[in-house]
Formats: structure tokens, sequence, C-alpha cells
């Protein structure tokens, strides 16, 4: 069973309906095809609206808006700076000596606010500009 607790008008561009539902665990399972569909719908919202903000908003505002260090190299929502890897659309940063961890592409994926082609592209740029062992951090 679905209960939806909030929803909000639909958006303009793509659609989407944004709400928020309470699902009984067990109804789960027989909706994972409906649920799939919400969150490739989700996805393709959260592509445009970010594409919007990174149209609509100085690079300079967004490092502000999320406490971005001074930025070397931009990739749509994602660049290389000072501090190592950060998103210009949400407040999200991983620090250079972190770069080589081996599960960070993974772990970005499962995030539906992440564009993972931004993602991929900045990822790999950064640890290109912070090969590893590169672990001394300063914030700009």
């Amino acid at each position: 069973m679905v209960t939806v607790l909030q929803e909000y008008p639909p958006c303009e561009v793509c659609g989407f309906v944004p709400r928020i539902e309470m699902v009984v665990l067990a109804d789960l399972i027989d909706r994972l095809g409906e649920v799939d569909a919400q969150d490739q719908a989700h996805r393709r919202h959260v592509w445009h609206t970010t594409r919007a903000k990174l149209a609509s908003t100085s690079v300079q505002e967004l490092r502000r808006r999320y406490g971005v260090s001074r930025v070397r190299t931009q990739y749509g929502s994602w660049a290389v700076t000072a501090y190592g890897l950060e998103c210009l659309c949400e407040d999200y940063a991983i620090e250079k000596s972190r770069l080589w961890e081996s599960d960070w592409e993974a772990h970005m994926a499962e995030k539906t606010w992440v564009l993972m082609e931004d993602f991929s592209v900045a990822f790999r740029a950064a640890r290109e500009a912070y090969p590893p062992g590169q672990t001394k951090t300063t914030a700009a």
C-alpha cells in the first residue's frame, strides 16, 4: 500500500510530480517495475533542473552557496578544485586524499541527484590532477 504524504505541482519542463510517499515494504516488492520507472523519471527531472541551475547561476555564486574552494576546471555540475572534487549544485565534496578509494563511482551512482556523465569525467580529471599519495589538502 502506498500512502502519499505530500504532492507538489508537476514540473513545467518534464511533467515530473515530486511527492513524498510512505510504502509498506512487502508492497514495494510488487511495485519494483513502477518504482524503477519513477526513479528514471526523477533522474530525468534532476538532469534538467541541475542544468537550469548551472545556466542561470554564476560559478562564483555556486561556489559561495555550496562552500566550494577555488575551481581549477569545471565539468558540468562538478569541479576539480584545490580541495579535490566538489559538486557545484549540492553540498558534496571528495577530499583529494580520498580520490583513489575504489568505490566512488558505484557510491555516487546510487545517489539520484548525481549526474553521472558529469561526475565520471570530473572524477577522472581529479584523479589525473591529484595522483595517488598526494594527501595535502588546502582550501581556497
